[in-house]
């Protein structure tokens, strides 16, 4: 069992430690915020909440970012003081420190508007590309295998979907969907696949507890070396032809971070989509 770091102690932050407490997959979780009070309090909030829901994780909390030296995984999240997610100047001077700090370390961005920071990483820093993973993807796929069972009539686990793309673009692979293994188009009609894929482009960006959810379900995948696939912000190298930008694709994941990407077939019309906004940068 290995350590994780959370960078930010806001609600997106606090939302990913618990949901790492409860999946149990790390030995300590290490809350990291300027304001090293309010980490340690909501640190020691969620340990207290093990007992009664069944988890034994050790918890802190600190403002010294250098507690994250040793970690697995390091994720980074939202502050509590400020609006939304690490950005500017100030995140990417983090993200060096980071980097420079754990350099064997995954890092993991949760926030919804964290494509920007990933690829200034990777363009401006050289953080080698496996080791950036965007989590919240993984809520948007999760809302949309949602939608779907509500229309099939069965569990969301029997849904397999597919997402790739970029907000405001997003492409679900529905050729390729399945629900309990048989094609989508066996269960839903054409109609209504139609509003799922607008309500599912609609529900962007994902709320504080899926993003944390996600961002802990995909640092577990990276902890274990999982063979499931998680989708995931990554930065290109070919895949559909794009290079040095970062978009939404199913990944497999290692104790390094990417071990593998798998993009889906797309038609005709959703590859000249996918093409323009990745056109977009």
């Amino acid at each position: 069992m290995e350590t994780v770091a959370i960078i930010g102690a806001g609600d997106i932050g606090a939302a990913t430690a618990r949901a790492l407490a409860q999946l149990q997959c790390a030995r300590e979780i290490r809350l990291i915020d300027r304001n090293g009070p309010v980490a340690a309090g909501k640190a020691l909030d969620i340990q207290q909440a093990g007992p009664v829901e069944g988890f034994d994780v050790r918890l802190s909390g600190s403002s010294d970012i250098m507690t994250a030296l040793g970690a697995a995984v390091v994720v980074v999240a939202d502050p509590v003081e400020g609006e939304g997610d690490w950005r500017g100047e100030g995140a990417l001077e983090l993200v060096r420190r980071l980097a420079d700090a754990v350099p064997d370390a995954p890092l993991a961005f949760a926030g919804p508007g964290h494509r920007e920071l990933l690829t200034q990483a990777h363009r401006e820093l050289r953080v080698d590309r496996r080791r950036l993973i965007g989590s919240a993807p993984g809520a948007l796929v999760a809302a949309a295998r949602a939608m779907v069972a509500v229309a099939a009539g069965c569990s969301a686990d029997d849904v397999a979907l597919a997402v790739v793309g970029v907000p405001g673009s997003w492409i679900f692979a529905w050729s390729e969907c399945t629900v309990a293994g048989s094609p989508i188009a066996a269960s839903v009609a054409p109609r209504a696949m139609a509003q799922m894929n607008r309500h599912a482009q609609a529900s962007w960006p994902p709320g504080p507890y899926a993003l944390g959810s996600a961002a802990a379900r995909t640092v577990a995948g990276i902890l274990a070396s999982s063979r499931r696939r998680f989708h995931v912000f990554t930065v290109l190298d070919g895949e559909y032809d794009g290079r040095g930008i970062v978009a939404a694709l199913p990944a497999t994941l290692s104790r390094s971070g990417i071990h593998a990407l798998w993009p889906p077939a797309l038609s005709t019309h959703e590859r000249v989509t996918l093409d323009t906004a990745l056109s977009r940068g």
